[in-house]
């Protein structure tokens, strides 16, 4: 009974409005803002902190009310991989799962934010960068006494975009009477450097395609 109550405290079932098209625009007429200079730690400072405060902004309007988990995941330095984090999984009457399921790209979500970029790829160097936010984002109907975790997310993308930390969420929601599983991982398309050229389709840490959800439920 401890365990169940424990596991009921993480993810926490509650009421939700939840809609796809959450957006936070925040557009740059002139992305040349820092004159083509590097940013000194003052700058980069300032930039670490509104972006963190627009990621906190942007995740409270597409979670709110509901208590999420993060899985902070790894991938080598090409991106485009996770590693599998089986969570560990509450006394339960019975399991399903595990199932895979795709989502494609939504968004943007926010636009021509200003970020220090540096997850660890060669390409493109640490630095300022102005970049649309994308996410995937999971929504599944469970029956109405389950609990459902997300094991994994292939290829994984950024659980924290300001900072780029890879990983996921996912948490327990329920809307209109009926109970769901959310999830969520972002990704981004870097349009400007600091100097203000466009850089094309570049995405990290992974292209726009769809990319699989791996999830169970439990009943009790």
């Amino acid at each position: 009974m401890k365990n169940k109550l424990s596991f009921f405290g993480i993810i926490s079932l509650a009421i939700i409005s939840c809609t796809g098209n959450n957006e936070i625009v925040n557009q740059v007429e002139n992305p040349t803002i820092l004159n083509k200079k590097a940013p000194n730690e003052k700058e980069i400072t300032i930039i670490k902190k509104e972006s963190q405060a627009m990621f906190e902004k942007l995740n409270d309007s597409i979670f709110k009310n509901v208590k999420m988990k993060t899985v902070n995941t790894s991938f080598p330095s090409s991106g485009g991989s996770s590693s599998i984090v089986t969570q560990k999984a509450p006394d339960a009457i019975a399991v399903f799962g595990p199932y895979n399921i795709e989502v494609g790209i939504s968004g943007p979500v926010a636009t021509n934010q200003s970020i220090i970029f540096n997850d660890g790829n060669n390409y493109p160097p640490i630095g300022v960068y102005y970049a649309d936010v994308y996410r995937y984002y999971l929504k599944v109907e469970l029956p109405a006494n389950a609990v459902g975790i997300v094991d994994a997310v292939y290829p994984v993308g950024y659980s924290n975009y300001s900072n780029q930390t890879s990983g996921f969420t996912y948490g327990m929601a329920v809307e209109n009477g009926k109970n769901y599983l959310v999830a969520n991982t972002y990704t981004l398309h870097l349009k400007y450097n600091a100097a203000g050229q466009y850089l094309g389709n570049l995405f990290r840490p992974m292209n726009p395609s769809a990319i699989r959800f791996t999830y169970r439920y439990f009943t009790f």
